[in-house]
């Protein structure tokens, strides 16, 4: 039989042939795209990061900032307090003087 229809074999593996060739150029289709989307993934990646660094660095930059107008608030605190205990100390010494006075 196969004797018989040498021709139509070849024009069947001829067209497995096609096929197979067919799914080759689907298949470097489909790992083309994976291949972008990974490409696009990666940069996306890299763009989040660097954002995060950037994140990062303005909250270090903030919390610095917000820690030298403590530490500024802080002394600004303290020199009132300071004002304050010698405003009350003249105050007890104009007192006393005032008292002594009577």
């Amino acid at each position: 039989n196969i004797a018989r229809h040498p021709a139509s074999m070849v024009e069947e593996l001829k067209g497995v042939v096609h096929g197979l060739e067919g799914e080759k150029r689907a298949l470097e289709g489909q790992k083309a795209a994976a291949e972008a989307e990974v490409s696009l993934l990666t940069s996306q990646v890299a763009l989040s990061q660097e954002a995060t660094i950037t994140v990062e660095s303005d909250l270090r930059c903030s919390l610095a900032a917000q820690q030298d107008s403590k530490t500024a608030f802080d002394s600004e605190l303290a020199a009132l307090r300071g004002e304050r205990d010698a405003l009350s100390a003249s105050l007890l010494e104009v007192r006393g003087e005032r008292d002594a006075l009577r």
